[in-house]
This record gives C-alpha cells, sequence and structure tokens, in this order.
C-alpha cells in the first residue's frame, strides 16, 4: 500500500482566498453585488488543468477511467462540464484525521491509500447513479474523493461544474434560481442518451447541498438526497462567510449588497431558503452537520430536519469547520454509503 496527502481541501481553501480578496477590494455594496453574481470561473477562482490532471495522475497512474461530457443547458443558455466514473473497484481508500500540533492548534489531515501492484479497475455492476454537486466558488474536482467512494460501493457517479464554474460556461451566479433548473435538463439528456436509469441521489456539500435541495424540491426523480453542510438562508450565510474567512469588509456594506443581489435575480431571499424547498421534497434527505460549523451552524441543520418529512435523518459531527466536513470520511464515509444503499436500493425498477 502506498500512502501519501492529496490537497483536495486545501486547494479548495486557496480557490476560497482568492475570492475573499477580491470581495477584499469591495468598496461598495453595488461592486459587492457585482462580485457576488459574476462567473466565479471568470474571476480565475478554479484549479488549473495542470493540478486537475496531476491529482487524476495521482489516483489512476494512467488516464481517468471515466468519460467527459458537455450538457447545453438554459435559458440563459450555458454548456456543463461532467465528469461521469463508472463503478469499479480503484483500489483507492481514504483516510481522515484531526492531529493537533505543539501549538494545540488542530488541522484536518486527509490521505490516500492505493495498492500500487493492481492498479487495474475492476468493474462492478450498477446499483443507479449518484449526482454530486460542488460548493459555490469550487469545481467538480473538489468532489473526487466522494466519486471513488461511491463508485467503489457499485453507484455510477456523476461530477457536475456547476454553471459558471470550473469548466462549464455561463455569465453569471444565480444563487440557485437556475442551477436548479440546469440540473433537471442535465437529468433529461442523461435519461435522453441511455446513460442512466430511474434510480437516482444526488449528494451535495455547501452550496450544492443546497442546490441538491432546490433540484429535488422540483424534481421527483430524484429518489434520495445527501446535504453536506447546507445552509438554511443564504444572506445569513454569506456574512458568516466574510467573517470566517477574516475578510475586511462591514456587515452592513454586506447586507446592502444582498438586498440588490435579491433585485437583480428577481427573487426574495426567502424563497431560496433550504427551509422553503425541504417541504416540498418527497425523496428521503440525510442531513449532515458539524458543531463547529459557522457558516453553517448547528441551528441551521435542526431547521431544516424539523422541516423534512418522516423518514429524513439529521447527523451532527463533532468539532470540524465548514471547510473539513464534507471531507470526515471517517464518520460520514460509511453512513452515506447505508444511506444510499437504504434508499436507493429498494427504489431500483
Amino acid at each position: 500500500m502506498q500512502r501519501f496527502q492529496q490537497p483536495w481541501r486545501w486547494c479548495c481553501l486557496l480557490v476560497l482566498a482568492g475570492f475573499a480578496l477580491g470581495l477584499a477590494g469591495c468598496a461598495s455594496p453595488h461592486y459587492a453585488a457585482q462580485l457576488f453574481l459574476s462567473a466565479p470561473n471568470q474571476q480565475q477562482t478554479f484549479l488549473p488543468d495542470k493540478y486537475v490532471n496531476r491529482m487524476y495522475l495521482g489516483i489512476f497512474q494512467t488516464n481517468h477511467p471515466g468519460r467527459s461530457l458537455t450538457v447545453p443547458v438554459g435559458p440563459p443558455i450555458a454548456q456543463l462540464s461532467l465528469q461521469i466514473l463508472p463503478p469499479a473497484d480503484y483500489h483507492v481508500q481514504f483516510l481522515t484525521r484531526v492531529e493537533t500540533n505543539r501549538a494545540g492548534k488542530k488541522n484536518f489531515v486527509m490521505t490516500m491509500q492505493t495498492e500500487t501492484n493492481q492498479l487495474v479497475p475492476v468493474a462492478l455492476p450498477v446499483k443507479g447513479i449518484i449526482v454530486l454537486l460542488h460548493g459555490y466558488i469550487t469545481q467538480k474536482e473538489a468532489m473526487l474523493p466522494w466519486a471513488l467512494e461511491l463508485s467503489q460501493a457499485g453507484w455510477q457517479v456523476v461530477m457536475v461544474d456547476i454553471r459558471a464554474h470550473g469548466h462549464s460556461t455561463g455569465e453569471h451566479f444565480y444563487a440557485g434560481k437556475v442551477e436548479a433548473v440546469d440540473l433537471i435538463q442535465v437529468l433529461d439528456y442523461l435519461q435522453y442518451h441511455q446513460l442512466c436509469g430511474t434510480n437516482i441521489g444526488v449528494l451535495g456539500y455547501s452550496f450544492g447541498a443546497d442546490l441538491a435541495l432546490y433540484w429535488a424540491a422540483r424534481d421527483p426523480r430524484v429518489k434520495s438526497v445527501v446535504s453536506i453542510a447546507a445552509y438554511n438562508h443564504p444572506e445569513a450565510a454569506v456574512p458568516r462567510f466574510a467573517k470566517e474567512m477574516h475578510i475586511p469588509i462591514s456587515e452592513p456594506v454586506i447586507n446592502q449588497a444582498l438586498v440588490l443581489v435579491a433585485d437583480q435575480l428577481g427573487i426574495p431571499w426567502s424563497v431560496l431558503s433550504a427551509e422553503a424547498a425541504v417541504p416540498k421534497i418527497t425523496a428521503p434527505i440525510l442531513f449532515i452537520g458539524a458543531t463547529g460549523d459557522t457558516i453553517s451552524p448547528p441551528a441551521d441543520l435542526v431547521a431544516l430536519k424539523k422541516a423534512a418529512a418522516p423518514g429524513c435523518r439529521a447527523l451532527m459531527v463533532d468539532g470540524l469547520k465548514h471547510e473539513m466536513i464534507g471531507y470526515d470520511f471517517a464518520h460520514l464515509a460509511q453512513p452515506v454509503r447505508q444511506w444510499f444503499e437504504q434508499t436507493l436500493t429498494v427504489a431500483a425498477p
């Protein structure tokens, strides 16, 4: 077994830090609103191909075994970049732990073990399809650990670059208003081209978790949802994010900018709350949160669980922050696998 540390979380933090520096230069609410609605990948906040390819090579030691797709969506017109990873044993295992250094600071560490003497994937029967949704201003490769975890459990995995993120096109970010419709069209495309059946689940992290809820509320074809670190009210999460990232911009300016954003989107923030979407979802939902998350605090998870239908569950992990909880495989890998086994296998035709 070969063991080495993987940089997914740190890559995500670098992306977030780049965005934070841009936001720090906001001199007015109007500029802050413009930045919020502009395409993240046009701000050069996505990972360059050389880093992405290095991650793929570090895992597979050869070309990526999956399939790349570009799916047209809209209006507004955009092209979404997808990666489909077939179910197989890729001889990979992810391990996570929290270490405390001499100064008493806790660091989250993810490592990956590979079988160097057996690199050829062993195909597995397809149980169904799970769509993975990344967070705001990151990209689909941030979900690679989950893609491998679930594909090795027998699921065909689809990683999606959300509109205006990663290698997808799109001029603007719509905070979920348009992105949820994009996902309905993605599923239309996959089913039309016979790339998936009716046994469909979704796992989202951070904004991706909210987007998973928005999508499932509009599309009954989604049979199971895992929501990791969803925030209930976006307009409350943005100031928390600014505080967590130590962005030198006042809360009044942020709040004024959010009023302008809602006006430009033509939709009140209350409609984009996760709590408004959850009662419309017929699929079972597993809500996951962390006690140390200040962006999506425990109170948000409690509110979402209360709004959900019977049969939904909540899992709270002790201590971890927002940027860590999505990769805590030590506590999440088994419950997530079991959740999809219980909720999707039953729904299989």
